[in-house]
């Protein structure tokens, strides 16, 4: 039993961060006990320490990701000023609508790899 938990926790520490999900979605920890050849047992307490440890996980990132997104406002308001200081009126037009356009080929980019990995589209 002693020895199943030390795996158990020896496997989390390795591969919380790559069973992470960024989407806020829980990976199927019940199919990757199956893949591991668990017990009924060991996939129960798998599952439920691979799930709190997915939202502990997703717990600390939130923080992470309200200052990126508040990072990214605050460089792209520096962009536009100095970019307005330079560009006539139409240039900084034009040049806004390619930001636009980037921006939301992100977001297509960003969705695609959501549905590859089997999230909702309204997930960040």
């Amino acid at each position: 039993m002693k020895r199943t938990l030390f795996y158990a926790l020896i496997f989390s520490a390795l591969a919380a961060p790559a069973l992470a999900n960024p989407g806020g979605h829980a990976p199927d920890f019940d199919r990757v006990a199956e893949r591991l050849g668990l017990d009924e047992a060991q996939t129960e307490q798998f599952s439920a320490a691979m799930q709190a440890q997915h939202e502990r996980n997703q717990a600390r990132i939130a923080p992470l990701r309200e200052q990126m997104q508040q990072l990214r406002a605050e460089i792209q308001q520096e962009t536009n000023a100095t970019a307005s200081g330079i560009l006539t009126p139409e240039q900084m037009e034009k040049f806004e609508r390619m930001q636009e356009r980037r921006a939301q080929k992100r977001e297509r980019r960003r969705d695609m790899r959501g549905q590859r990995r089997g999230r909702d589209d309204d997930q960040t």
